[in-house]
């Protein structure tokens, strides 16, 4: 809980993973455990600038009050009259699971005000466990793996970690984020005409290269052409495309850390994308493209989601490619706009993030 005498703490996600107008925070709860709920709500306004306080404690006839047992039991008025809005939004403590709906729901809510500009404050008793899967959820659904999410919101707050039936909570979330995200973006006649499966399920020895050596393409096969780095993104010092490295745990180095460069065996090792690197799909199937090494088309970029977008080729798109953007950070663009899903002819350029572009090259 801290000591009642000092000042009442936010520690924000970083801006940077977050990336978005507004900002989400981490707290306790105020006015705890003898703590002056009206000085702790002024500082959330004043100091933090909070938009929003999202209470995760529980509190009715059939659960235990936590809002009474820390001595709050107005925290919900006294919120509103603060200027703050609230969002009361009860979580299950300890080993209870939390259900994924519910945070689903909860992480649109925190991520549309984030959208707006606006600042989020998620609580609970100690502004740890229930606080922490629902920070790590946002980052998840922002392209963060569920690895990635936990140790960022731990190097935030630390000690702010979810409990073993959380993190499962975590990853059944992070699994139907995903899915949705791509029921969201395909056309239901498309979808319905061919499975779209995960990341990294298609098979076959020649389903993509990334290597530079591109495999025979099969009769039918779509053609798909990493034509390299935007020369606008190049200027403002976007890096080329590169293997995942293999020296971080989560992948990606940690925020203000460079991952070191790689051995000469390393480098012959890794999976390089150079431009003019081919890809193929054969009807009925996707590529998943994003920072994962899970992804069949993996760019190591912190300007990319961890799946970032799906390119399918579906029988019924006659000749054409259907690309979505799966909710990516930094979106997926074509002739310069953004676009969420969309159908590609032959000669006809992607890129991600405004940076990596790719071409639908042919037909095999």
């Amino acid at each position: 809980m801290g000591d009642p005498n000092e000042p009442f703490i936010v520690d924000f996600l970083p801006d940077e993973e977050v990336n978005l107008p507004g900002r989400i925070g981490m707290a306790g709860t105020p006015g705890a455990s003898g703590r002056d709920l009206r000085a702790d709500l002024t500082r959330l306004k004043k100091r933090y600038r909070a938009d929003k306080l999202v209470t995760l404690l529980e509190g009715g006839q059939f659960v235990k009050d936590e809002l009474a047992a820390l001595g709050v039991p107005l925290l919900i008025a006294q919120t509103r009259r603060a200027g703050i809005a609230a969002d009361w939004s009860p979580m299950p403590d300890g080993d209870v699971p939390v259900s994924v709906d519910s945070l689903f729901s909860l992480v649109e809510r925190c991520l549309a005000d984030a959208r707006d500009g606006k600042i989020v404050v998620l609580h609970d008793a100690g502004g740890d466990g229930r606080v922490a899967l629902a920070a790590a959820a946002c980052l998840i659904a922002l392209g963060a793996s569920v690895d990635e999410s936990m140790a960022t919101v731990d190097m935030m707050r630390p000690g702010c970690v979810p409990n073993p039936s959380q993190r499962q909570t975590l990853r059944a979330f992070d699994e139907v984020w995903r899915k949705r995200a791509l029921e969201r973006a395909a056309p239901a006649a498309i979808s319905d005409m061919f499975e779209l499966g995960e990341a990294g399920g298609s098979s076959g020895p020649w389903r993509i290269s990334q290597t530079g050596v591109a495999p025979l393409s099969r009769p039918g096969a779509a053609a798909v052409v990493y034509r390299g780095l935007d020369p606008e993104a190049e200027r403002a010092g976007v890096p080329a495309a590169s293997p995942l490295p293999r020296w971080s745990p989560f992948g990606l180095p940690p925020a203000g850390r460079s991952a070191p460069p790689l051995t000469a065996p390393a480098r012959e090792e890794a999976r390089w994308i150079r431009p003019g690197d081919t890809f193929h799909l054969s009807p009925g199937s996707v590529l998943y493209f994003g920072r994962s090494e899970d992804c069949d088309v993996t760019i190591a970029s912190s300007q990319l989601s961890r799946v970032h977008a799906a390119l399918a080729f579906a029988p019924v798109a006659e000749g054409q490619l259907v690309l979505a953007d799966l909710d990516s950070r930094n979106g997926t663009w074509v002739q310069g706009e953004p676009a969420q899903v969309c159908f590609l002819g032959v000669g006809e350029e992607f890129s991600l993030a405004r940076a990596y572009r790719f071409c639908f090259d042919g037909l095999g």
